[in-house]
């Protein structure tokens, strides 16, 4: 539904809808915030991720500061080299543990790619499935973001190129439960903190 809702993003109605999708009562998980994010960028629609990441930034409100680091890092198209630094304006040495869970995910998919032009750009069998196995160890769902480029041309490939498609096929239903590994604890957390049940002991 939320694709549905994103393929018509230009309608007022759907303006609507988006932000009630990320507003608390909808999206109170990282892993809603994660869903939210990759529709985006699925979709086309990376400029509706770039206003409320940046709606959030400026906010007077820690927690909507919080949520935009975590929007951030779970934007799609990180590159190597992996700038070390992160945000020059926090020290490594300063950062909090939540923002070095969130500077992970950015480098992981930044490895992921990396990994994943490798396979294609490997001479030989030996050297593609080496990568392969680097990949799908990095890899979560954004992969479906930058995957098709690679996955279209190889129909048309050398005689390597299509054995390396056949791999992927074979392996495809294996590849999606590793990417969905790593999101394995983001329902238990809202901004990197663990959800408690309930609110006693205040609770009569």
């Amino acid at each position: 539904m939320i694709h549905v809702v994103f393929k018509h993003a230009a309608l007022p109605e759907a303006a609507a809808l988006l932000d009630e999708q990320y507003d608390l009562p909808q999206c109170h998980t990282d892993a809603a915030l994660f869903t939210l994010a990759l529709a985006t960028q699925l979709n086309d629609q990376a400029a509706w991720l770039e206003k409320v990441i940046a709606a959030d930034e400026s906010s007077d409100d820690l927690w909507r500061r919080q949520r935009a680091r975590v929007m951030n890092g779970f934007r799609s198209g990180n590159q190597l080299p992996f700038p070390d630094s992160g945000n020059d304006t926090v020290a490594p040495d300063l950062r909090t543990s939540r923002q070095q869970k969130m500077l992970r995910w950015q480098h992981r998919e930044a490895c992921a790619k990396h990994w994943w032009e490798s396979y294609w750009n490997a001479k030989t069998i030996e050297c593609a499935y080496a990568a392969w196995v680097l990949f799908s160890n990095a890899a979560d769902r954004r992969a479906h973001c930058w995957m098709m480029h690679r996955l279209k041309a190889a129909d048309e490939g050398d005689q390597l190129t299509q054995k390396k498609l056949c791999h992927f096929r074979l392996n495809y239903d294996r590849l999606t439960r590793a990417m969905e590994k790593h999101e394995k604890d983001l329902d238990r957390e809202f901004l990197g903190r663990r959800i408690k049940e309930g609110i006693g002991p205040w609770h009569s």
